[in-house]
C-alpha cells in the first residue's frame, strides 16, 4: 500500500482548521431524563459527523443539565467499546465532555458512515428515576462503516482491526477530549460554552522505504498532573502540567487501524475514559511488545518531552 507523506505545511494547516471549521452532515442526539424535576430530559448524548478537505471527524459529546444529581455515564459503541465516559466530578450546571475523533488524510473526507446502536450505562453515578426502566439504555450514534461489529467465527478474534484499505491515505488520527464550560453571562444557552481541550492522543504513520515509522503521544493539556493509563501502546504514565509522552515504532508491516481505550485520572477519582483509533501495524502488535527487543521487523523508542 503506498502511502505519501504529508508536507509539515500542508499537515498543519489541516490541523488547524479542526473539527469547529468542518461542516456537520449528520447528527443524533439520545436524550434521557434522569432526575425527578420537570419530567424533560436532562441528559444529552450526541454524535456529530464532521467533514472538511483533508479532515474528518467524529464527535461525541455528553452534555447535562442537572440540580441534585451527580452524573456518571459510559457511552458504549456498537462493538461495546468506550465512546465516551464523561461526568464524574461536576454536580450542577451543564457540563459537557466533548470528544472528538479525528481522521488526517486524503481520503478522510469520503470515509463512509452510517448510524449504529450502541448503550448509555449510568449505573455509575445518580439516578432519581430509570431513564429507560433501567440504569443501562440504548443509544444511537454515528461511526465510520469499518468499524462495524465483525461477523461471528473465528475471524472476530483479529476484528481489532478494520480492514487495512481503511487505514491507506490516512497520515494522523487524533482523540481529543475537551470539556464546555457554561457561559457566566448565558449559563442556560448551550451554543454558548466555551470548549476547554484537557487531553489529546496522537498517532501518525509514514513509509520509510519498504519499512514504516509510527509515531504516538498523548498530552496533558490541563494545570493539573495526570496519571494515563494505555499500555497496548505504551503511553502509561504521570503527566506534569503540560507535559507530553512519545512512542516511536517501527516495523515491516503496514498500518491498520487499532481501536484503543485510554484512561486519565487525577487524584480526585476517574476523570475520563475515551475512544483513541490508532494507526498500527498489522497485524496486530503482540502482547509484551516493548519486551520483545529481538523480534524481527519491530523496534521501539520511547521519550519524554516538555514544552
Amino acid at each position: 500500500m503506498a502511502r505519501s507523506i504529508v508536507p509539515a505545511v500542508a499537515l498543519a494547516a489541516a490541523l488547524s482548521c479542526g473539527p469547529a471549521a468542518a461542516t456537520v452532515v449528520a447528527s443524533y442526539t439520545n436524550q434521557f431524563d434522569i432526575e425527578f424535576f420537570d419530567n424533560s430530559p436532562d441528559v444529552w448524548l450526541t454524535s456529530d459527523v464532521l467533514l472538511n478537505a483533508g479532515f474528518a471527524s467524529l464527535k461525541y459529546t455528553v452534555s447535562y443539565q442537572l440540580l441534585d444529581v451527580g452524573l456518571d455515564v459510559t457511552w458504549y459503541d456498537q462493538n461495546n467499546s468506550v465512546l465516551v465516559h464523561g461526568g464524574g466530578g461536576y454536580s450542577s450546571g451543564h457540563y459537557a465532555y466533548s470528544l472528538d475523533v479525528d481522521y488526517v488524510g486524503q481520503l478522510a473526507p469520503v470515509i463512509g458512515h452510517r448510524l449504529f446502536g450502541g448503550k448509555a450505562d449510568f449505573s455509575a453515578g445518580q439516578v432519581q428515576k430509570f431513564p429507560c426502566f433501567s440504569k443501562v439504555c440504548p443509544t444511537s450514534h454515528y461511526d465510520w462503516v469499518h468499524n462495524a461489529p465483525p461477523p461471528p467465527g473465528p475471524s472476530a478474534q483479529q476484528a481489532t482491526f478494520a480492514n487495512a484499505a481503511a487505514a491507506e491515505g490516512l497520515d494522523e488520527t487524533r482523540a481529543t477530549l475537551s470539556v464546555l464550560v457554561p457561559d457566566i453571562d448565558d449559563p442556560d444557552n448551550r451554543d454558548a460554552d466555551a470548549v476547554t481541550a484537557l487531553y489529546r492522543f496522537t498517532s501518525a504513520a509514514q513509509q520509510l522505504g519498504s519499512a514504516w515509522q509510527y509515531r504516538y503521544s498523548v498530552t496533558n493539556l490541563t494545570g493539573s498532573e495526570v496519571v494515563v493509563d494505555l499500555e497496548l501502546l505504551q503511553l502509561s504514565g504521570v503527566l506534569a502540567p503540560g507535559a507530553s509522552r512519545e512512542v516511536l515504532v517501527n516495523s515491516s508491516a503496514a498500518p491498520g487501524l487499532l481501536r484503543t481505550t485510554p484512561s486519565v485520572r487525577r487524584d480526585d477519582g476517574p476523570f475520563g475514559d475515551l475512544r483513541f483509533d490508532a494507526l498500527a501495524p498489522v497485524p496486530d502488535i503482540p502482547s509484551g511488545w516493548a519486551l520483545a527487543a529481538g523480534l524481527s521487523g519491530l523496534t521501539l523508542l520511547m521519550r519524554r518531552r516538555r514544552p
